[in-house]
């Protein structure tokens, strides 16, 4: 499944010994910046099981994150409080502190140049919300194997 490898427990059988062993792996990491907690929450709780996740309602903070946490993903909503989504992405672009990781946007907007907006900075993909979940899901995988 692409960077997403999961831990796993290995049975491994000695003689009339048998043992566990834990072998960790890194999960790939993913950062949702959302200021809408119950969609945040959503989305959060889909990816979970298969992503190591965090989440953060604000753009300032999630710039912190993305320098800080080096996140292999990052899912962006376009309006959010404080700090656009559109100043993340120019402030991400000109920093010289940190590599962009693949960035999908999640937008309630219903302007029409979001997305061409969104693709000039680099966005591989833009959902108009209300997505479904499992469109969300698809849109991760495909740009975390993308990036494989």
């Amino acid at each position: 499944m692409g960077k997403t490898e999961r831990a796993t427990l290995e049975a491994q059988d000695w003689g009339n010994e048998t043992f566990a062993s834990l072998r960790q792996a890194r999960l790939s990491r993913i950062l949702i910046i959302e200021d809408n907690e119950h969609y945040a929450r959503a989305v959060r709780t889909r990816l979970e099981t298969d992503y190591e996740v965090l989440v953060c309602r604000d753009g300032l903070t999630g710039i912190r994150l993305i320098e800080e946490e080096q996140p292999d993903l990052v899912i962006l909503d376009i309006g959010l409080p404080g700090m656009s989504g559109f100043k993340l992405l120019h402030e991400l672009h000109v920093s010289s502190r940190v590599v962009a990781p693949p960035i999908i946007v999640l937008t309630g907007s219903s302007d029409e140049t979001t997305a061409p907006r969104a693709h000039a900075w680099g966005v591989r993909t833009v959902l108009r919300k209300p997505v479904p979940l499992k469109r969300v899901v698809d849109a991760v995988e495909d740009a975390l194997e993308y990036e494989a």
